[in-house]
């Protein structure tokens, strides 16, 4: 699934499976188990996960 981001914001993933969040040419941002919420900076304006019912959230 692809997600639209802010370029350099802060995001929290939530995920019932594990999922990766990857940029959209494939560098891996980081892996996220189930349950286990994980926060990145986004280094482009869109992120692809692999689990399509994740969660994504900005951080404020």
């Amino acid at each position: 699934m692809t997600v639209t981001t802010i370029r350099e914001r802060i995001y929290e993933v939530v995920a019932t499976q594990t999922c990766t969040v990857t940029t959209p040419d494939g560098t891996l941002i980081c892996v996220v188990e189930s349950g286990s919420p994980v926060s990145f900076v986004a280094p482009t304006s869109a992120v692809e996960l692999s689990d399509e019912t994740a969660r994504v959230t900005p951080v404020f």
